[in-house]
């Protein structure tokens, strides 16, 4: 698949860097719906000290428990048509995708476009 190389210009202060966007990705929807269906990101060390994490797990808990049936419409609607009504509850979902004899995917609860 084609794509317009996005230009990142890094900049630092103090310890820390961060990448600056010069120009938007121009990425085709099927590397996109590849994306969404098989990749991830990983962010080692984004959160420091490892105190800190410990003291906003609760609230990571609680928000994920919240958005599960969303991650779980997000698969489906990439597995079926977007017109199929998607199920109520994580046991239908899972039961959906096993009807559809589809691995279930990682779950990912946010869109990272």
């Amino acid at each position: 698949p084609s794509s317009t190389k996005t230009s990142m210009t890094s900049t630092s202060s103090s310890s820390t860097k961060h990448l600056i966007l010069q120009q938007k990705a121009n990425i085709d929807l099927q590397t996109q719906l590849q994306y969404v269906r098989n990749g991830h990101a990983c962010l080692r060390s984004f959160l420091q000290p490892p105190k800190l994490l410990s003291t906003i797990r609760n609230d990571v808990i609680q928000y994920t428990n919240r958005r599960e049936i969303q991650a779980w419409h997000q698969k489906l609607h990439v597995a079926v048509d977007s017109t199929t009504k998607l199920p109520n509850t994580v046991k239908e979902c899972r039961e959906m995708f096993d009807a559809l004899d589809i691995p279930i995917p990682f779950l990912q609860h946010f869109n990272s476009w």
